[in-house]
This record gives structure tokens, sequence and C-alpha cells, in this order.
């Protein structure tokens, strides 16, 4: 649904009044075309170490070939900060064709959260989101056609790596890419697409490194639900004990889903209904589970252990 510029100062609000004491805020409410919102949030930790210093980022937009870039980034040099805990927030609404949102968020300290959240009215628009060290946590919404959305969330170095990471992202309509690529363990990835011609890349790199089957913090979990035809889904998990699930629904015809896990302990499940539908999974190692579900006509099923 589309949100008018009253809609976007009323989130512009409610999101000042939530602050914390001590946060870096920063709000930017922009209505026009071909315009630039730049927030650069960097060394936080440093000047609010007491209050367990936060920083909250805030840009809407409503127009055309705009163009949005967030920077945050904590004081890996204070101790302070890291016995209180903080975390860096960045939020970005748009209305409007063509628009670009790039957010990059890096950690240096633990406890530490990461937190994104994107709401995209429209068509041909573009989103980048890097989240390095924290628990990290994307939330994405794109309600539109022809719309890119890319998650990258990994681990800090030398900081602790950032395990249990999150990523959750709808994409309405038609022609849609989510690319999500988590490169370290207990990491999360949902994707949801209700409209035709999408396509959905998940990789996750770095999972469980125990030797025995079973629930832990090292799991890796990717979901992927498709409704319509001609959808494409591709799952890539390396570590143990992941699972990757993909759904493609709606009596869909000419789907893809494939699924790669090169880890023990893994599972895939594909469900496919509809006709002329493609699903391929290959695992590489020992003790896998594989099941795939295909209800229609003149579907192929291909599985490799």
């Amino acid at each position: 649904m589309k949100k008018s510029c009253m809609a976007l100062a009323a989130l512009a609000l409610t999101t000042s009044t939530t602050a914390l004491a001590g946060v870096h805020n920063a709000q930017v409410m922009q209505s026009g075309s071909h315009e630039e919102a730049a927030v650069d949030q960097t060394k936080v930790g440093s000047k609010n170490p007491a209050g367990g210093a936060s920083a909250l980022a805030l840009v809407a937009q409503s127009g055309d070939s705009n163009q949005t870039t967030i920077n945050q980034s904590s004081d890996g040099s204070d101790p302070a900060a890291a016995s209180v805990g903080y975390t860096l927030s960045a939020k970005n609404t748009s209305i409007g064709q063509s628009n670009s949102v790039e957010i990059d968020q890096v950690g240096q300290l633990t406890p530490l959260s990461l937190a994104v959240e994107i709401d995209v009215n429209g068509d041909h628009n573009q989103s980048l989101i890097q989240q390095v060290g924290g628990l990290e946590t994307v939330s994405g919404e794109q309600d539109g056609s022809n719309n890119q959305l890319v998650i990258m969330q990994g681990a800090a170095a030398p900081a602790p790596s950032g395990n249990g990471n999150n990523a959750t992202v709808v994409q309405s309509a038609q022609a849609n890419i989510a690319t999500i690529l988590q490169t370290t363990a207990g990491n999360a990835a949902d994707v949801h697409q209700p409209g035709i011609q999408n396509t959905v890349l998940i990789q996750q790199v770095g999972g469980d490194s125990s030797q025995t089957e079973g629930a832990n913090s090292g799991v890796n979990f990717a979901s992927v639900n498709q409704e319509g035809y001609q959808n494409s889904a591709s799952v890539f998990q390396h570590g143990r004990n992941g699972t990757a699930k993909i759904n493609q629904d709606a009596n869909a015809v000419h789907g893809a889903a494939a699924i790669t896990q090169n880890g023990v302990f893994d599972f895939a499940e594909i469900d496919q209904t509809g006709s002329f539908q493609t699903a391929t999974i290959i695992q590489s190692s020992g003790n896998d589970g594989a099941t795939v579900i295909q209800s229609g006509a003149s579907n192929t099923a291909t599985l490799h252990q």
C-alpha cells in the first residue's frame, strides 16, 4: 500500500518519541525528486558510555530518483560501552520510482545489536544493506516491481563474530530480486515473494562446528516462500546442522528451486505445486536428509547425496 507524506511524518514522530536517552538521533525527511540524504554516525559509544550509547537514524523520502546513505559504526576503543551494551538502528521509508538506499553498520564491541528496517513503495528501486559484527537483524519490505534488495551480514575482525543474525524480506509484485549473504553461524533467512518472475539467492557460509546432530547455536536456517509462476530460488549452506526449505505454490509453472548443502546433519525440503517445475538438491556430506514434494504435471526432481 502506498504511503502518504503525512504517514512519513507520523513515522518520524513515532520514532523520535521512542528514542532512548543519550541516543545519537538523526532524522531526515524529503518530499521531492532527485534528492540525496546522507547520515554518518561513527565512533558510537565514546560520547556516552555510561548510558549504553546508541545511534538511531531515520530517513523518509517521497519522490523519484532519490538516494539515501546511512553509515553507522561503534567505537572499538571504548571498553566502557561494551559493559552495558548498545544498539545501532537505521530505518528508511521511501515512496517512488528508481530510488536507491545504502546502509552500512559496523560493530566493534559486544554486547551489540545492529538493526535495519526498510519499507520501499514503488518500482525499479535498489537497496543494499551491510552489517558487520554483533547481533544483526534486517527487515526489508519492497512493494512494487523490478526491485532489488541485497543483504550482507558477517563477522567483525578482530571483534567476536556476529552469530545469531536474522534477515527477513517481503517483496510483492513481479521481477524482484532478493540476495542474502550470511557469513557467520547461527543465521536465519526468510524470504516471501507473493508474485511472479521473482528471484531469490541465499548463501549461508559458516555453520555449526560440532560433530553431533541436533539444534544448537550454530544452526543455519533458510526459508523461501514464492507464489506465482516463473520464480527461481537458490539456497547454499556451508556447515553442519543446516536447514533449508523452499516452497513454490499457487499452481505455479516453470519454477526452479535448488538447494546445495555441504555439511553433515543437514536437511533440505522443496515443495512445489504446479507444472513444469524443477527441483534440485545436492548434499555432499553424510547423515543428511532431503524431501521433494511436487504436485502437478511435467515436473522434474533431482537429488544427489
